[in-house]
């Protein structure tokens, strides 16, 4: 993600958060859980072309899109 403000990023992110805070993980952990999340809303992975400049916005994360960009509107 590139605008930082999609529903991806901010999964990921929070996901880290949480790990990092409430958890006490280290960096190899989340990087880990991480990608672990990547891995499982989209098993078939991503293009790297999933931002807005390709129309990634507006695609849920299993067509190689980034979910949205409104979190009360997850784009699954």
């Amino acid at each position: 993600c590139r605008c930082g403000r999609c529903n991806m990023a901010k999964s990921w992110w929070g996901l880290a958060n949480h790990l990092i805070a409430d958890e006490g993980y280290g960096a190899d952990e989340v990087q880990a859980a991480v990608e672990g999340w990547i891995a499982l809303i989209n098993p078939d992975g991503f293009s790297g072309d999933v931002c807005y400049a390709a129309g990634g916005c507006s695609r849920p994360f299993h067509e190689n899109g980034c979910g949205g960009m409104n979190e009360k509107r997850l784009a699954f």
